[in-house]
C-alpha cells in the first residue's frame, strides 16, 4: 500500500479477518507509512521495504523516477518469488483495493483450481491475455520451477521498463524493438509512453499467455 491507500489497506485487512484469514503480511514502501498504520484507528501491523529492483535509496540502478508508483506494484512479485524460492510455501498476493467477502482458500483447494499452480484473476475478458494481477496465488510451486519463472520473467520486464531510458524504446534504432522489428513482428516508428495504465498486468498477460502456448513471449 501507499499513503493514499491507507483506508483501502484497512478495509482489506478487516475483511480478511472477518472471513477468518489472519496469516498475512502488509508491506508498504516507507517507515513513515507503516508507523501511521500502527496508530489508531487502524492499529495494523505491517512491514516496509526500500526494495527497488536491487537498488538502495542512495545509489544503484532502480526505477528512474524516485516517485514511481509502479515500484509498489512490482514489489508484490519480488516478495512472492522470494517466498516460493526461499521458503517453498504457498503464497497469495492480494492488492490493497480488494475487499474479501468470503474465504477464498476452499475455492483454490477444490477442483478445478487445485490442479493448477499459478492462479490469476481476469480483468475484462475471459482470456489469458487479459490478466488482473491484483490477486495471484501460487500453490505447490517448485523453487526454480515454471511458475516462479513466469513471476520472475514478468518482474524482469517490469524492471526493464522502470529503469529504461526513453532511448531504449524511441526511434528507428531503439534496442527494445530490434529483434521483433528484425523478425517483421513489429515496425516503427516507436515512441516511449510515459504512463500506461496497469502496465504490470499487460506484461504478465504477455508472459503467461505465451507460456500457455508453450512459447513464452
Amino acid at each position: 500500500g501507499n499513503e493514499a491507500g491507507t483506508a483501502w489497506i484497512a478495509n482489506l485487512v478487516f475483511s480478511l479477518r472477518a472471513v477468518g484469514i489472519e496469516h498475512f503480511l502488509v508491506i508498504v514502501m516507507d517507515d513513515e507509512h507503516c508507523a501511521e498504520l500502527m496508530k489508531p484507528p487502524w492499529r495494523i501491523s505491517c512491514a516496509w521495504s526500500s526494495w527497488d529492483f536491487g537498488k538502495s535509496r542512495e545509489s544503484g540502478r532502480g526505477c528512474r523516477r524516485p516517485g514511481e508508483l509502479r515500484r509498489l506494484w512490482y514489489s508484490r512479485h519480488h516478495y512472492m518469488s522470494r517466498v516460493i524460492g526461499e521458503l517453498n510455501l504457498n503464497v497469495a498476493v492480494v492488492d490493497g483495493d480488494i475487499s474479501v467477502q468470503r474465504d477464498f482458500y476452499p475455492l483454490l483447494k477444490a477442483p478445478p483450481l487445485r490442479e493448477h499452480n499459478l492462479i490469476y484473476t481476469l480483468d475484462h475478458q475471459h482470456t489469458c491475455g487479459d490478466l488482473n494481477v491484483g490477486f495471484a496465488y501460487c500453490q505447490n510451486c517448485a523453487s526454480g520451477g515454471r511458475a516462479q519463472w513466469a513471476i520472475d520473467e514478468g518482474l524482469r520486464r517490469e524492471g526493464y521498463f522502470c529503469a529504461g531510458e526513453p532511448g531504449e524504446f524511441d526511434g528507428a534504432n531503439a534496442r527494445f524493438w530490434a529483434r521483433s522489428d528484425g523478425a517483421g513482428v513489429t515496425a516503427g516508428p516507436h515512441r516511449w509512453v510515459e504512463w500506461t495504465t496497469a502496465r504490470d498486468q499487460k506484461l504478465y498477460s504477455d508472459v503467461v499467455g505465451g507460456s500457455c502456448c508453450g512459447a513464452p513471449q
